[in-house]
């Protein structure tokens, strides 16, 4: 092969209109970063289970309070399982993530334009997010993968 170093390249998300879309909670795991702020975040891959979109994963992202501190009232995570408890009556005090599992959710897809320093995209480099959780939909049985 010579001298020449191959980088894999990463196959592109495929792209769906922004807007409502119903989908389940298929993975979840919590990213921690060092430095600045020492962040916690929780992701959410949510899998959409409509037409022509069928299947395809969209994640949507929560910030964590440090360890040991509760989650604030007005954050996402509180607004997310808010609607849970909706539909579950689930406790309000304690969440958990493994309640979000086997139920379809209404979702408000969107694109991200900017990067996190808040300068725009190239469109090519434009993706989809799960930006809120609108309301429940229902329960679903268990899906073989």
């Amino acid at each position: 092969m010579g001298d020449d170093e191959y980088i894999r390249s990463v196959t592109p998300p495929r792209r769906v209109k922004p807007g409502v879309r119903d989908a389940v909670l298929v993975h979840h795991e919590i990213k921690e970063y060092s430095g600045c702020g020492n962040r916690r975040e929780l992701i959410f891959r949510f899998k959409l289970c409509e037409d022509p979109s069928n299947g395809v994963m969209l994640d949507g992202f929560c910030s964590l309070p440090k360890t040991g501190k509760a989650a604030l009232a007005r954050s996402k995570l509180a607004r997310w399982y808010s609607v849970l408890v909706g539909f579950t009556g689930a406790r309000r005090d304690r969440v958990s993530v493994r309640q979000f599992y086997g139920v379809q959710f209404r979702l408000l897809v969107e694109t991200v334009k900017k990067n996190q320093l808040r300068r725009p995209l190239p469109a090519e480099a434009e993706y989809e997010v799960v930006r809120e959780i609108l309301g429940v939909v229902g329960r679903v049985g268990k899906t073989s993968s």
